[in-house]
């Protein structure tokens, strides 16, 4: 699918969202991601990258956040360059983190990092939805990289606990009594994995564990 470059938005030290707009209604659940093509460079690791939708399905404009450390990869310093109305390819969505059927299942959602941005739409879905979710966010990040506090802000019931380095976030603040609680995990690949392995070590069944985390970042200073 084509889509075209609209506006990009700075929301960290370094961390950019980017909106664009599609001729047609891309099929998405909020929490799911997408492979966003460029064009006219080139970089070792191909010409795309996934990236986690924080936008609703019923939003005008599709986003997604992209943290730019220094220095950064060709895509990215071609990402920085677009323009209003350059066009890039989407694939279609993908991904499991998405919000269960059943409304009344207890979640935990642990955010590494700018792996807070898988959890956003699925936020901002929970924010519409006629009674409030037992959702206790565990975000751990950088004491300057607080991302999207509006939207934890607007959904109903949030229960958030913040790791703030040198804080760190334990496997014993995640794992909790209610053995129907269903866990998501997103951040640096090193942070998304060791948790994994954590909570299936707790004995945490494998099917009660959603993860997904971003190529590229490996810090687990949090």
């Amino acid at each position: 699918m084509k889509a075209q470059f609209v506006s990009r938005r700075e929301i960290g030290p370094d961390i950019w969202e980017f909106f664009l707009k599609t001729e047609s209604w891309l099929d998405y659940q909020a929490g799911q991601y997408v492979d966003v093509q460029l064009t006219g460079f080139t970089d070792p690791r191909g010409p795309s990258r996934t990236l986690s939708l924080t936008s609703l399905p019923t939003d005008s404009e599709l986003s997604f956040a992209v943290k730019f450390p220094s220095p950064h990869s060709p895509y990215k310093a071609r990402l920085l360059q677009l323009v209003e109305d350059d066009e890039v390819t989407l694939s279609q969505a993908m991904g499991d983190l998405v919000l269960p059927r059943d409304a009344a299942r207890p979640l935990v959602f642990v955010a590494g990092g700018l792996g807070i941005a898988s959890f956003v739409s699925m936020m901002k879905r929970a924010g519409t939805e006629a009674s409030p979710r037992d959702i206790t966010l565990l975000y751990a990040h950088k004491p300057e990289e607080k991302l999207f506090v509006d939207v934890m802000k607007s959904c109903p019931g949030l229960k958030l606990t913040e790791f703030v380095s040198p804080q760190r976030l334990e496997i014993d603040d995640i794992v909790q009594d209610d053995v129907s609680t269903l866990y998501y995990i997103s951040g640096s690949e090193p942070f998304t994995i060791q948790f994994r392995d954590q909570l299936l070590d707790a004995s945490i069944p494998s099917t009660d564990i959603v993860y997904d985390y971003f190529d590229g970042y490996q810090t687990t200073d949090f």
